[in-house]
């Protein structure tokens, strides 16, 4: 029996960068939300859906949280989602963000 080794803890910092890193290499963001991320063996898009989710439950919790809404458009531009990117990066600075 082989041994199970844990995956790692993926931080959204870490899959922006595999992001960019992606976009560096092919030319234009990723788009899948499964599938390995080929920086990082056993780690999966799935965590900047997470990160997303995170932000997002911030949000509910406190509707004037700027950094969250700019953190959230970010994640959004990574994955290709222009049009929620933009909306929160409006927001964000309509809060006061200032990057």
């Amino acid at each position: 029996m082989e041994p199970t080794v844990p995956k790692p803890i993926l931080h959204i910092a870490d899959i922006l960068r595999w992001a960019d890193a992606y976009y560096q290499r092919i030319g234009k963001w990723p788009k899948q939300r499964s599938g390995t991320v080929p920086e990082a063996i056993d780690t999966t898009w799935y965590g900047i859906d997470k990160a997303i989710a995170d932000y997002t439950e911030a949000i509910r919790l406190d509707p004037n949280l700027a950094l969250a809404y700019n953190s959230r458009g970010i994640a959004y531009q990574k994955i290709g989602e222009e049009a929620k990117a933009a909306a929160d990066f409006v927001k964000a600075k309509q809060l006061g963000f200032e990057p």
